[in-house]
């Protein structure tokens, strides 16, 4: 990539270390704070629930505002139109579905952790298998969060990519691992100011360059940019009205309802009231904000129409655009370029502290209490466990650093694959609160079922995509390189020959384009596999058909595939071993949708193949009693009863 005509002035350093040291004096703050009171689990994970509603609105918005979306949305506007922006219409129903549904559930079982539900409605076991999906799921985006910002700006500012990883890493896990929730909300605040600031000033100037915003729109629109409607229900096509509506629906819906960084955010405030508020505040936001990075996208294109960095060599990757714009529009003016890198940057550090932080709640929770309660004698003290979180914290901090160097090590695969994630991970998460919440009759078999499932299934249509994907890339290369057309003493199919031989000979690619013919010929009727016959040309180009066909579908509906594979499979094997007969399940933890639950007590039911049974009695008094819930195995018989109204 030719190097940039723009360096960073002093005034740009001074910009963006004052966005470090800002968020880490807000860390130093909210430590300080906490020495003077006793130290809680509860103060350090959920900031004792005394969180106000304003900034815990503004946090939600940022938490997953990552520099992949301020970085990828507008190079997405760039290369393939306005389109994207219909993203926006699945954003109504989430915010509403996700206020309305999901937030009541969460807050009203007054939870620390999120799969602590999936303990309370299935078993403990379930809610380990959640917590470890989560876990797995979110170490893996934080590292891409750390790597993509770092690897774009590297190539167009005099940051490395190892050292903008490193600041990142050291940063965030300075601040949020003394601060805690406190401390990573408020940071958030102050981030999304920069984040906003930065995006305003990228565009305004760009507008400007060009000649103003009726300029861009003409450009725009003479290039076919503008948004428009494909109303093409196929989804194996990429974006369509329906994909990025509905796919986009279910894809966002795995972050604000079955997320632990955004479920820790409701969690934070006092009542559900308020948690419901806060996320009915984010929908104006997040249109707001989808729309900045829209409108840049269009200012990019309208700088960029006749002359595109990509072709004529000024960058190497699509996704740099935006920093190498950002240093070509912004370069001439001391300080908007270093306000830029500072809001990517602090897009990236909200992502990776609501991360960090969350990964420690569910560690502690999910796993270290409930294993200290059992194995030592006696209660483990407040201070320890807060002494273990902030331990935690530093342990994630460091293994999402080392992740982010990782993804650099293996390269845009990797990338491609994570960038997926809440589809391929987040939905198969959102399919076991789905069942637990709105299929009754579906147990821990079936919920496990589900799981496993649809995370395998949507790891294949992932992975096994992204490699076909890169495959095809390798082999379309070669082609465009090969000239070799004939042989002597013998009759092929040119082109399936060639595709064979690329396929068994990946490494011979490279020195196609400087081989000789007569050399690449030699070495080539030497390492062909024997001939394949028509039968076996037929299946293998029938399998491929097909594997093509499902490799290709859209990105944005692998949440809806695991959706519809955890509910369907999990009702099926529940249906094989019982559903919840002689299981008991707490009335307090999934909705009764079809109202076959309806009773005077409204609390606890057995549920069982046959239906929804009332097992509460009444005493002499006329008072209702009601069964205990039966995680606790050792309660196996119908006479375990008791007068309380909770578990």
């Amino acid at each position: 990539m030719a190097a940039s005509s723009r360096t960073f002035h002093w005034a740009d350093y001074l910009l963006f270390i004052l966005m470090l040291a800002v968020s880490s004096a807000i860390g130093v703050f909210y430590a300080c704070q906490a020495r003077r009171k006793a130290i809680t689990m509860d103060a350090h994970l959920t900031g004792d629930r005394k969180m106000t509603l304003i900034p815990v609105t503004f946090s939600i918005c940022v938490s997953f505002m990552s520099a992949v979306f301020i970085l990828g949305i507008p190079s997405e506007i760039y290369n393939n139109g306005g389109i994207y922006w219909l993203y926006a219409i699945g954003y109504i129903p989430v915010y509403i579905v996700s206020a309305l549904v999901f937030v009541p559930m969460f807050t009203s079982l007054n939870l620390s952790s999120g799969y602590q539900y999936l303990e309370r409605r299935f078993n403990g076991y379930i809610r380990v298998l959640g917590s470890a999906t989560f876990t797995i799921e979110m170490v893996i985006y934080m590292g891409v969060v750390m790597y993509a910002p770092a690897l774009a700006l590297s190539q167009v500012t005099s940051f490395s990519t190892e050292m903008s990883i490193l600041i990142m890493g050291v940063v965030c896990t300075f601040y949020t691992s003394i601060g805690g929730i406190k401390a990573v909300i408020w940071t958030d605040v102050f981030q999304m100011c920069i984040i906003t600031a930065g995006l305003l000033a990228l565009m305004i100037q760009g507008a400007m360059s060009v000649g103003g915003w009726q300029v861009v729109l003409d450009r725009v629109r003479e290039g076919g940019k503008l948004p428009y409607f494909e109303w093409n229900p196929d989804p194996f096509v990429r974006h369509t009205f329906w994909t990025l509506s509905v796919g986009g629906f279910f894809t966002s819906l795995t972050v604000f309802a079955a997320n632990q960084a955004v479920l820790q955010r409701y969690m934070s405030l006092p009542d559900t009231r308020q948690a419901k508020l806060s996320l009915l505040l984010n929908l104006p936001l997040a249109e707001i904000f989808l729309a900045l990075v829209c409108l840049t996208g269009f200012v990019i294109y309208a700088r960029f129409h006749n002359d595109d960095p990509l072709k004529n060599g000024s960058i190497t990757k699509s996704d740099q655009i935006v920093p190498f714009y950002m240093m070509e529009t912004l370069g001439f003016i001391p300080g908007l370029t270093g306000l830029f890198v500072a809001s990517v940057f602090s897009a990236a550090l909200s992502t990776v502290s609501s991360g960090i932080n969350s990964l420690a709640v569910v560690t502690i929770v999910d796993f270290i209490k409930p294993a200290l309660d059992k194995f030592r004698s006696g209660r483990t003290s407040a201070r320890f466990i807060a002494v273990l979180s902030l331990a935690t914290a530093i342990s994630y901090g460091v293994i999402t650093t080392g992740v982010a160097y990782l993804a650099g090590l293996l390269g845009a695969t990797v990338l491609q694959i994570a960038l997926s994630i809440f589809g391929m991970v987040g939905g198969p998460l959102l399919g076991l609160f789905v069942n637990g919440m709105f299929v009754p009759c579906v147990n821990a078999w079936g919920a496990a079922a589900g799981l496993v499932s649809s995370l395998s299934i949507c790891m294949w249509l992932g992975v096994g995509g992204a490699l076909h994907r890169a495959k095809n890339a390798v082999v379309a290369s070669a082609i465009n390189n090969t000239t070799v057309i004939a042989f002597s003493n013998t009759t092929i199919n040119t082109t399936h020959t060639i595709l064979q031989f690329i396929n068994t000979n990946t490494s011979y690619v490279n020195q196609t384009s400087n081989s000789s013919t007569a050399r690449y010929v030699g070495d080539m009727t030497t390492t062909l596999p024997p001939p394949m016959n028509v039968t076996d040309v037929a299946t293998t180009t029938s399998l491929d058909a097909f594997l093509s066909k499902w490799y290709s579908l859209s990105y944005l509906h692998y949440a809806t595939v695991a959706l519809i594979v955890s509910v369907v499979v999990g009702f099926l094997v529940s249906a094989c071993t019982g559903f919840n007969k002689k299981r008991y399940v707490d009335r307090e933890t999934y909705y009764d949708v079809l109202r076959c639950c309806k009773s005077d007590t409204d609390k606890k039911y057995d549920l069982n193949s046959y239906g929804i049974t009332d097992l509460s009695q009444t005493d002499r008094n006329g008072k209702k009693t009601e069964l205990v819930n039966l995680r606790d195995s050792t309660t196996t018989s119908h006479e375990s009863i008791h007068d309380g109204s909770h578990v």
